[in-house]
């Protein structure tokens, strides 16, 4: 057995090629149907990122109601997973809200009015459809980020989280 690489051929668009179509030709035909499907899975996605964020809803008022490890978890992990769900859902706001949510919580002791104020703001950019290139959303992720900055850098040196 040698050492040596292997090589990929030099030419893949020779074989890329379907029967009698040219390359360009198949592949405009692949994004064409690749872009109906995402049409065709809009409106699933839509209620995707509804049911998400009404998890996250849902998550801070049960710990809003008993704050506890356990829902606290429940938050962080709703959080985390809206954070996750919006980069696929093409709901870039939302996700950097929910991303700094989630690492404030991770954290641990986040402040409780400012962790209501970020549920409320992802509820407000979801249900005013101010994702993606909404000036207010994208301000609105901007100063959320701002002060979770500001609250992690403020912690001291080799403070743990609760």
């Amino acid at each position: 057995m040698t050492d040596e690489p292997v090589r990929a051929p030099d030419d893949l668009r020779r074989k890329a090629l379907l029967f009698d179509v040219t390359y360009e030709e198949g592949l405009a035909e692949a994004v064409g149907r690749a872009e109906e499907a995402l049409r065709r899975l809009a409106p699933t996605y839509e209620r995707w990122m509804d049911e998400g964020v009404e998890q996250l809803h849902a998550a801070y008022l049960a710990h809003r109601a008993a704050p506890g490890t356990r829902t606290a978890e429940a938050l962080f992990a709703a959080a985390h997973d809206l954070r996750g769900q919006a980069g696929a859902l093409d709901a870039p706001v939302i996700g950097r809200i929910a991303g700094g949510l989630a690492r404030l919580l991770a954290a641990g002791g986040a402040d409780p009015a400012f962790v209501s104020h970020s549920v409320e703001a992802i509820r407000a950019v979801r249900r005013e459809r101010a994702d993606r290139d909404d000036p207010i959303g994208l301000a609105i992720a901007a100063e959320i980020e701002e002060r979770v900055e500001a609250a992690l850098a403020a912690r001291p040196l080799g403070s743990k989280p609760r």
